[in-house]
């Protein structure tokens, strides 16, 4: 097993393509940079320098090497410094996260108001991925985060703190754009935007087609519901998603209906715990 000091020299060296780059690099003597590779080369048995000529030229097995202990590395000193954010947080600054739906209109407009409340407070406005989300509670010490679905885990608590209906986002020039509210059969032979059915957003559109009976002419598939509203604009399909993410639609291109369903979304407020 190599020790960090060992995998920092290593580094170092492909890095500065010399012995004496490294040494400048770490803070420490040429020779002991050259007896920590020495050491790294009889520990794995292979020979990661070609030294004739006298050079210092990276072997097929040290780039090799390399490439796995580089990635590992970066990950450890960012790690360290989401560590040390934790116990050295900037005062006045409050760190929140949203999910992307909430995140263009909601979030922002209840910060705006918590920045005209308190004068002094400096806002850290992060949106993130699903993957995110945790992490960003856990070890990047984020104050809360935003988000249509609890996070689940035993550092953080969940609270539901609203809801929102499921709406259509209706192109402009689409017949049903001039109805006042949208039933599910209204969707059958229609263009229609769709998620991934693991998702939150992805759940409440299938389970509304389904209502529907029969199914869209076609289905175009996104990731966000912010693509799913620039499709609605542009003309390309209806879209169907929580009145929050709706909010950011041009209306000169698009309009925004409500739909007679059970569905809807609830918002969570998500908290480390003893934070």
């Amino acid at each position: 097993m190599l020790t960090l000091r060992q995998i920092e020299a290593f580094i170092a060296v492909m890095r500065a393509g010399s012995i004496t780059g490294a040494a400048r690099e770490l803070g420490i003597a040429q020779p002991t940079v050259s007896r920590i590779l020495g050491r790294i080369e009889d520990q794995l048995g292979v020979a990661l320098f070609d030294r004739s000529g006298g050079g210092l030229t990276p072997t097929t097995d040290a780039w090799r090497i390399a490439g796995e202990l580089e990635r590992a590395y970066d990950r450890l000193q960012a790690a360290t410094v989401r560590a040390v954010g934790t116990v050295r947080r900037q005062p006045g600054v409050f760190r929140i996260g949203a999910s992307p739906s909430v995140g263009r209109v909601l979030v922002p407009g209840v910060l705006a108001a918590l920045a005209r409340e308190e004068p002094g407070i400096s806002l850290r406005f992060d949106v993130l991925s699903v993957a995110q989300m945790t992490p960003f509670l856990t070890e990047a010490a984020g104050d809360g985060a935003v988000t249509l679905f609890p996070v689940r885990h035993r550092a953080v608590r969940a609270v539901a703190v609203g809801s929102a209906p499921l709406v259509a986002v209706v192109p402009r020039g689409s017949p049903l754009a001039r109805r006042e509210r949208l039933a599910p059969a209204d969707l059958s032979g229609q263009p229609v935007v769709v998620y991934e059915a693991w998702s939150v957003h992805g759940k409440a559109a299938d389970s509304v087609l389904a209502e529907a009976g029969a199914p869209p002419a076609r289905t175009h598939q996104v990731r966000f519901p912010e693509s799913a509203v620039a499709l609605a604009e542009a003309g390309a399909a209806i879209a169907l998603l929580d009145g929050f993410s709706a909010g950011s639609a041009d209306r000169e291109r698009a309009v925004v209906l409500p739909v007679a369903t059970a569905q809807r979304f609830e918002v969570w407020l998500n908290r480390p715990v003893g934070r």
